[in-house]
């Protein structure tokens, strides 16, 4: 303690704490100071101590009491909240004590994390510093919206009441970090029933971070992906492992003479005649089957819409991007047999 080391609040538990504060005072540390006794013969020592940051508790009644008279106080000595909200926050400070033993929340991979009706927290594990840069300390005692980036701000007071209300369904947001920028969370939480009575929320959270800034990176990727097949020399399409068209770009409407996309996609690869005479269509089954590579396909193929049979070049991929919302595959056409092999 007289190291400098940073503390919300100094408790002790024997009368051996008199004499500890008035050290602590003698080297200027005024950090609160709670005495947390009850021996009668202390009661005149520590009646004498004067002072705005120390407290008396003693130890009287239940332990449940007790504990519930400390948190009070502790309230008090570091500033969190009005009376009245203390007294409102004792039911979940107990409710803590007997249903979340601190050995198991400081040690769960997820944040754990407690708010009064007020969305005030009342609890967060110390887990949260590595998520948000804050202590535990920096939260509690802080509105659950000043944690929130604001253009989140009315989809979680939304969210606070449903949870309130009994939803636990697992949302996404922005968490505003001590720095100033935003980390993405994902979180559940339900409501804390006292006698029937709802008196908060308990909730997880984990850092989702690091898989939205994949997920962006891919989004990009495949913009960039689409962008190319659209403005690509040849037609590209993608199917799915039925055989139903999910994708085609305008250079490929443009070869086979479809007046439209989702005129096209009523065709089955799988099933058009014309595919089926020229082997195609085997062989798209076979590929769909094995997953292994073919050499590039060759043949006359004349579309539904064709104004008169064209000669195409089909090349088969193995598509490991989407350019539609379906897996599957991908392959290439074209009018010029070089064109596919030059790319």
């Amino acid at each position: 303690m007289l190291s400098g080391e940073h503390a919300n609040v100094i408790i002790s538990g024997s009368l051996d704490g008199i004499s500890i504060f008035h050290t602590l005072r003698q080297h200027g540390i005024t950090t609160p100071f709670i005495l947390f006794t009850g021996d009668r013969r202390e009661n005149t020592t520590i009646d004498a101590l004067t002072g705005e940051n120390v407290f008396n508790v003693r130890k009287v009644g239940s332990p449940k009491q007790q504990f519930a008279d400390l948190c009070k106080v502790i309230l008090c000595a570091v500033g969190k909240g009005t009376k009245d909200a203390q007294e409102k926050n004792v039911e979940l400070y107990r409710w803590l004590s007997e249903n979340a033993p601190p050995e198991i929340l400081e040690n769960l991979n997820e944040v754990f994390y407690v708010l009064n009706v007020d969305a005030t927290v009342i609890y967060v594990s110390r887990n949260i510093k590595p998520i948000s840069g804050y202590s535990a300390s920096d939260v509690i005692g802080r509105s659950y919206v000043e944690l929130v980036h604001p253009e989140d701000i009315d989809g979680r007071l939304s969210q606070f009441l449903s949870n309130l209300s009994g939803s636990n369904e697992a949302t996404e947001y922005r968490f505003l970090k001590a720095d100033g920028s935003a980390a993405w969370v994902k979180t559940a939480a339900r409501p804390i029933f006292i006698e029937g009575r709802v008196i908060g929320i308990q909730g997880i959270l984990t850092d989702i971070t690091s898989l939205k800034t994949m997920e962006e990176v891919l989004r990009e990727s495949e913009e960039q992906y689409r962008d190319l097949a659209t403005n690509a020399p040849i037609g590209i399409l993608t199917c799915d492992t039925e055989g139903n068209l999910t994708y085609i770009n305008q250079r490929g409407l443009d070869l086979i003479g479809s007046p439209g996309e989702e005129e096209t996609r009523t065709v089955n690869l799988l099933e058009y005649p014309s595919l089926i005479n020229i082997g195609f269509s085997e062989m798209l089954q076979k590929f769909i089957d094995s997953g292994f590579s073919i050499p590039p396909f060759e043949g006359e193929y004349c579309s539904r819409w064709g104004k008169k049979p064209t000669i195409v070049y089909i090349y088969l991929l193995l598509s490991t991007r989407k350019l539609s919302q379906e897996p599957g595959l991908s392959w290439m056409i074209s009018p010029n047999k070089n064109y596919p092999r030059s790319l």
